[in-house]
C-alpha cells in the first residue's frame, strides 16, 4: 500500500544501518578450488562439461591460480574495454571483460592472482581452452583487506613500493647480509615480480656477469637489485649510488661497524629485522602424531632419516619451484597435524600459515637468518619454542663447509704459488686433475670445491683468467708479479667473510641460550 511507503523506507534505512552497509565495502567472490597451471588441461574441461548445464543453483566452477604472469596484454572490443592476454609457461589464452579500471595498472611488473572459469574458445574450426577472468589482483595484495598481523606485512608494503619505483623507472636496492640469505629469499622476489625486473648482485657471479649487473646499477636502471652487503661495500668503495635511487631495503642486517654509508637524506631505508621472540632448548623426544611441527633441515641425509621415522611428513626442503613448495604447504595445512620439513627458503604467498606446536632444528642453520621464514606465518607477539635436535657435529660440519667454499688467504696464497711454479703442466685440465696435481705437489687434501673457490678469487684479483666447459678448466695466469696483498678486493672472498661472521653470530647465540 502506498500509504506504508514511508514506513518501509524507514525500516529499510534502519536495516542498512544495523548491518553497517558501506558503499565501498570490499567485494567477496566465490572460489571453488585453487589450482596450478599444469592442472588446466582437456581432462579438466571434460570433467567440467559433465556438470552442465550451469545456471541458477548450479554455477560454473571457479578456480584460483596464484602468481600468474600477464603476457602480451591487448585491449579489445568497444571502447577497448576488454583485456585479452596470455598467461603461464603454456601461454594459455585469457580474457577479462569490462576491466577499463586496469588500463593504467602495471600488469607486467608483478605477478597476478587470477579468478576464472574455464571455457572452450572456437576460432576458425580450432578449439582451445580459454580462461574467462572474473577478477584479478596483484599477488602482492592479500585476499582480505585486513592485515595479517605478521612481519610479512612489511615485505608486502615493500613490494608495493618496489612496483611503484620500477614504474617510475627508478632502481630499488635490497641488501642481504650474505649470499646464502639472498638465495633463500630470491624465489620470493621471482614469485611476486616479473623476473625481467630483477638483477641480482653478489660475489658468486662471474666477472663479466657481475660487471654487467654493476653497470646496470650505476646507470640507475629501473630494476630491483638484490645485493649482498659484501658486494655493496665493494661497490661503494669504487662507485657512487645512482642519483635516481630513492628506496633501499635492508633485510636481517648483521651489525654495521662504524657509520652507515647509506645514511643520507636522499634515501628512504626500510629495515626488516629478525626480532621474533624465541626460546632455544635441547629437543630429544620423538614428536607426537597429534601435533603440528615445523622442522628445519638442510641435509638430504637428515630429511631421509626423518622420512623413514615419519612417513606422513611433508617436505618442501630442496624444492626450487615456488608453486611446488606452495602445493606441499597446502597439503600440510589440510592435514591439520603432522610435520613440515623446510630448509630456510622463504615460501611466498601466505597471509597466515596458522599455528604450529613447535619448531625443531634437525640440522644447524648457517646463520640465524635461516629462521626468518618463521615470520611469514607466525604473529609478532608469539614466543616461539625452538627445539634443538642437532649436536656439535652439525655446527662443525657447517664450519668445515664454509672453509671449503671460502678458503682463507693463506690457503689461496699457497695454491697460487704452486700454480705459478707449475703453470706449464696445469693448463686445460679437469678440475679433478687440477685438484689431484695440487694435492700431490703440496701434500695436502684440498677438495675440488676448495680449488674452484681459489680460482674464483684469483680471477677476481686479475691474477688469472679461467674458462670452464663441463669438467675441463682452462686457466691462464695474467701477471705473475701480482700478490695476494689485496685479497679483500675479491668480491667472492668478501662473501666468505660475511658467511663466516653470520655463522659465528649464530654459534654465539646458541652458546648464550643453551648449555651443550
Amino acid at each position: 500500500n502506498r500509504h506504508k511507503l514511508g514506513d518501509f523506507k524507514a525500516r529499510l534505512g534502519k536495516y542498512a544501518a544495523d548491518i553497517q552497509l558501506k558503499p565501498n565495502r570490499p567485494k567477496t567472490l566465490r572460489v571453488d578450488m585453487e589450482i596450478e597451471e599444469e592442472d588446466i588441461c582437456e581432462q579438466l574441461m571434460e570433467e567440467i562439461e559433465l556438470l552442465k548445464p550451469f545456471g541458477e543453483g548450479n554455477p560454473a566452477p571457479r578456480f584460483l591460480m596464484r602468481a600468474s604472469t600477464i603476457n602480451n596484454p591487448l585491449w579489445v572490443g568497444d571502447n577497448r574495454a576488454h583485456l585479452k592476454f596470455k598467461t603461464g609457461l603454456n601461454h594459455i589464452e585469457a580474457i577479462a571483460f569490462n576491466r577499463t579500471d586496469m588500463n593504467e595498472y602495471p600488469l607486467h611488473m608483478s605477478s597476478q592472482d587470477l579468478l576464472f572459469e574455464i571455457d572452450i574458445n572456437e576460432f576458425r574450426g580450432k578449439r582451445s581452452l580459454q580462461l574467462k577472468i572474473k577478477d584479478l589482483k596483484s599477488s602482492i595484495e592479500l585476499d582480505s583487506c585486513e592485515s595479517s598481523g605478521r612481519e610479512s606485512d612489511q615485505t608486502r608494503i615493500s613490494l608495493k613500493r618496489i612496483v611503484e619505483e620500477i614504474k617510475e623507472k627508478c632502481p630499488v636496492v635490497l641488501i642481504y647480509p650474505t649470499y646464502r640469505s639472498l638465495v633463500k629469499h630470491q624465489a620470493v622476489l621471482a614469485y611476486y615480480l616479473n623476473h625481467e625486473n630483477i638483477q641480482p648482485l653478489h660475489g658468486h657471479l662471474g666477472i663479466e656477469e657481475r660487471a654487467y649487473a654493476l653497470n646496470q646499477l650505476i646507470k640507475g636502471t629501473g630494476k630491483v637489485f638484490p645485493i649482498t652487503q659484501p658486494l655493496l661495500d665493494y661497490f661503494l668503495n669504487r662507485y657512487d649510488l645512482p642519483l635516481n635511487l630513492r628506496y633501499v631495503i635492508r633485510l636481517w642486517p648483521l651489525d654495521i661497524i662504524g657509520a652507515d654509508p647509506l645514511n643520507n637524506n636522499q634515501l628512504e631505508i626500510m629495515t626488516i629485522r629478525d626480532k621474533f621472540n624465541h626460546i632455544l632448548y635441547h629437543r630429544k623426544e620423538i614428536p607426537i602424531i597429534s601435533a603440528r611441527y615445523f622442522v628445519y633441515a638442510n641435509l638430504a641425509k637428515t630429511i631421509n632419516t626423518w622420512r623413514e621415522k615419519y612417513p606422513y611428513l611433508k617436505a618442501e626442503a630442496g624444492l626450487k619451484d615456488m608453486k611446488q613448495r606452495r602445493a606441499v604447504r597446502r597439503e600440510f595445512i589440510e592435514a591439520g597435524t603432522g610435520i613440515l620439513v623446510s630448509d630456510g627458503t622463504h615460501t611466498s604467498g601466505w597471509s597466515g600459515f596458522g599455528s604450529v606446536d613447535e619448531v625443531i632444528l634437525a640440522d644447524s642453520p648457517l646463520g640465524s637468518y635461516e629462521l626468518t621464514p618463521l615470520r611469514d606465518w607466525l604473529p609478532n607477539n608469539n614466543e616461539v619454542k625452538i627445539g634443538v635436535a642437532f649436536d656439535r657435529t652439525s655446527i662443525e660440519r657447517n664450519q668445515k663447509y664454509l672453509h671449503q667454499l671460502y678458503p682463507d688467504a693463506d690457503t689461496v696464497q699457497e695454491v697460487f704459488d704452486f700454480y705459478k711454479d707449475n703453470k706449464a703442466r696445469l693448463r686445460s685440465v679437469s678440475i679433478d686433475e687440477l685438484s689431484g696435481k695440487i694435492n700431490s705437489g703440496l701434500h695436502r687434501k684440498y677438495s675440488r670445491l676448495n680449488i674452484l673457490s681459489i680460482v674464483r678469487i684469483l680471477a677476481d684479483l686479475g691474477l688469472c683468467r679461467f674458462e670452464k666447459s663441463g669438467s675441463i678448466m682452462a686457466i691462464n695466469p695474467l701477471n705473475n708479479n701480482n700478490s695476494l696483498s689485496s685479497i679483500i678486493d675479491s668480491p667472492y672472498y668478501r662473501e666468505g667473510l660475511a658467511e663466516k661472521k653470520a655463522l659465528l653470530e649464530w654459534e654465539n647465540k646458541l652458546k648464550n641460550s643453551m648449555v651443550w
